[in-house]
């Protein structure tokens, strides 16, 4: 049943038995949901399947699937909804209003235990492809038309001083004009995604932190956050790990020892919901950066921009 005044796809939970599933193999999620008449729906968790079935779909599902225009309900408005094309959205900033080529997402297959090539110089960078193609419905899945996968382990905790005084700003910081639609559509994905949700107008805020967008080494708008209000109320938590120079010292050039590691990490990403960007893979090269430091199969210093920025600043 297609309800174009609902704002998420739901089943109900005797569909989902009569799937041969129950509540374990639901998704923990913290979303509430009231229904037309302001009543409380209780959601007990989130499924990512491909369903053909009777089940309600929002307004956003109804224009992906090209059912109806993304101007509905305005009156005199019509498309042609045969006409959607079915694009790639791998490298696109912006969720077109349609379906795409992208695979359907799903946990890692199972790892390999033994090098689809020999892990010899002239095979690094085909081992390196053929990871990313392994993983590609997984792990390396950046498909902006599906909804992301809920992260393993329990609610992230906000330890704030509870004596700590709310801090809201209510003038936002510019944001310079040829960026402005890119943050726009990425805000509205981000809505789709359900990975951020809109303050509802008229609604009293105590804590409001600002945006602050600044450019990716691509050129690219990056959205971040000005919590510097709340960071000095925020409690420290100590979690100890190695330096970076130490771990830096620790990183193989052995091709065999790198694939391998490379398949244990994917691995445990993809079955915990952590999603990586497949364009940041970097396979078993010569000479890598890493938190500021320069890896060579010799040698392990600092990145030299780091230093010419330093010499330049004196």
């Amino acid at each position: 049943m297609a309800d174009t005044g609902c704002q998420s796809c739901l089943a109900s939970s005797k569909m989902i038995h009569e799937l041969g599933l129950n509540k374990h193999h639901l998704i923990p999620v913290t979303m509430k949901m009231t229904a037309a008449d302001n009543h409380s729906i209780n959601i007990i968790g989130a499924l990512v399947l491909h369903i053909t079935d009777k089940l309600f779909l929002s307004k956003q599902a109804c224009v992906a699937l090209g059912m109806i225009p993304k101007t509905f309900p305005t009156i005199g408005e019509t498309q042609n909804l045969c006409d959607t094309k079915v694009e790639s959205c791998s490298d696109s900033s912006v969720a077109p209003p349609c379906t795409c080529s992208c695979p359907l997402r799903q946990p890692p297959p199972p790892p390999p235990t033994a090098l689809p090539f020999p892990a010899v110089e002239v095979n690094r960078e085909k081992l390196g492809k053929w990871l990313l193609e392994f993983y590609k419905s997984s792990t390396f899945n950046v498909c902006k038309h599906q909804q992301l996968p809920m992260m393993s382990g329990p609610p992230m905790r906000l330890l704030v001083d509870p004596n700590a005084k709310p801090v809201a700003y209510y003038t936002a910081i510019p944001i310079p004009v040829h960026w402005q639609d890119d943050v726009k559509a990425c805000l509205d994905q981000d809505v789709q995604l359900i990975v951020i949700e809109p303050t509802p107008i008229d609604t009293p805020v105590t804590w409001c932190h600002r945006i602050v967008v600044c450019a990716k080494k691509s050129g690219k708008p990056r959205r971040t956050v000005d919590f510097q209000a709340l960071n000095r109320h925020a409690l420290r938590e100590t979690h100890h790990t190695k330096s970076p120079f130490h771990q830096a010292r620790m990183v193989s050039h052995t091709i065999e020892k790198a694939f391998f590691q490379a398949v244990e990490w994917l691995d445990v990403c993809g079955h915990n919901g952590i999603t990586l960007n497949p364009s940041k893979f970097s396979f078993a090269k010569t000479t890598v950066e890493f938190a500021g430091f320069e890896i060579t199969p010799t040698s392990v210093h600092p990145c030299p921009h780091y230093l010419k920025n330093s010499t330049h600043h004196h």
